[in-house]
């Protein structure tokens, strides 16, 4: 390296310190025995826009962890770093929430539902709209299991709330697991079998953790969890 570079790279750690400054205490906590390698990462590779995005999550993060009174603990390195990555390329500010979210799960000792390794790769390939969508069925079945007072992994969504995503929606969610498509069921019309030709969906049980994972912790799903 020469002598020009390597002022180079001190001025991008130094910069990196300055930033990373009111928030350093919980990156250096959920980072843990990784926090020496994150900032030659940040410091070699990392883009000012990418930087912002990904210091304004861990910022996002602090208020979710302050306000739920979280002890939080170190995350696995193969959920960190993809989580990190996805959220500091992700420009739609309602997503980033999902980002904060799920990082905040991920660090949470007593979330009881397994935050995955895949869950930072499908929250890349889903929109706000498909997201919002997802928090709607979630909410539903909520609702309805509670009424059962069971889990009911085989809840059909409402048409109405099916209505409410295109046909490409509901094929992406389903190619991502998150949605389980039901053959028509027979149902009695005047005594007889007839067969409801609307095709039925139901938020899989992995849907519903993935859903659940990219909640705040002081949202219904958590209660949910708790209650459960």
């Amino acid at each position: 390296m020469d002598a020009h570079a390597g002022q180079t790279t001190e001025l991008a750690k130094s910069a990196l310190k300055e930033v990373l400054a009111p928030v350093m205490d919980l990156f250096q906590r959920l980072l843990g025995p990784a926090a020496d390698e994150v900032g030659q990462s940040f410091a070699d590779s990392a883009r000012v826009w990418r930087l912002k995005r990904a210091i304004r999550l861990v910022e996002h993060v602090k208020v979710l962890v302050e306000s739920a009174g979280i002890d939080v603990r170190p995350v696995a390195p193969r959920l960190l770093f993809p989580i990190l990555d996805g959220a500091s390329l992700e420009d739609d500010d309602e997503l980033q929430h999902r980002w904060a979210a799920l990082l905040t799960n991920a660090a949470t000792p007593d979330f009881e539902s397994e935050v995955f390794p895949s869950f930072p790769g499908i929250l890349k390939e889903i929109t706000s709209a498909e997201a919002q969508f997802l928090d709607r069925s979630f909410e539903e079945v909520i609702v309805a299991e509670r009424g059962r007072g069971q889990d009911w992994a085989e809840y059909r969504l409402q048409p109405e709330t099916v209505a409410l995503a295109s046909a490409v929606m509901l094929g992406n969610l389903q190619r991502l697991g998150l949605l389980t498509i039901h053959q028509p069921l027979p149902i009695q019309v005047n005594g007889q079998d007839v067969f409801d030709q609307r095709v039925r969906f139901s938020l899989s049980p992995f849907g519903k953790a993935f859903v659940r994972a990219c909640r705040p912790p002081d949202s219904d799903s958590r209660d949910h969890q708790r209650s459960g």
